[in-house]
């Protein structure tokens, strides 16, 4: 697709392209490189209509998270747009659309274990969704930003925190403890 962006991640010997455009999803075989590349452009078929995404993360299960995914029906409002969740594992080439988070657009993400961590850019919040269910995300709290146009989250090694950016200029990184999500605090700011 014609797109200045594109986000690449990598399962196994594949890579998986999003970007804005559309053309579906771009899977390339990596085994055979150099000599010979095999690449196809996922759209899930007619139950799936998979067009493009902003942003795409990978877990450490195989499972992928398309963040602010289109449809090529426009079945979903910008608001809509959270994390098409496709399971990569039976057929990384052909991965299976196995459900979705539709609270809140999320400009990305980062998942591990069952919590999925969202950016919430057009509500200046992050948030935390148990995706242990695939097919039933339930959102388990959220917090807003310092700048309060949340472009991206990071969770600490050990869960306790996540780090946050504003897609504002000047905007710092925030830090904030999770360890307990029933009391979120903001505990530093970095510029």
């Amino acid at each position: 697709a014609n797109s200045v962006w594109r986000d690449i991640k990598t399962w196994k010997h594949y890579a998986y392209v999003t970007d804005e455009t559309g053309g579906g999803l771009l899977i390339v075989d990596l085994s055979q490189l150099p000599d010979t590349v095999f690449y196809t452009n996922w759209s899930g078929g007619s139950s799936v209509r998979y067009k493009s995404a902003h942003n795409i993360w990978i877990d450490e299960n195989g499972y992928a998270y398309l963040f602010g995914f289109q449809d090529s029906l426009n079945s979903y409002t910008t608001h809509q747009k959270g994390a098409m969740i496709l399971n990569l594992n039976p057929d990384p080439f052909n991965p299976s659309k196995v459900g979705a988070y539709t609270d809140a657009y999320l400009h990305d993400g980062f998942v591990r274990g069952d919590t999925l961590w969202g950016a919430e850019i057009y509500y200046g919040k992050f948030s935390a969704v148990d995706v242990s269910k695939k097919d039933s995300t339930l959102i388990l709290a959220t917090y807003p930003t310092p700048g309060t146009f949340t472009h991206n989250i990071w969770p600490s090694d050990n869960n306790k925190y996540v780090f946050t950016t504003d897609e504002k200029s000047g905007a710092p990184i925030g830090a904030f403890d999770v360890a307990d999500l029933n009391n979120i605090s903001e505990t530093d700011r970095y510029q």
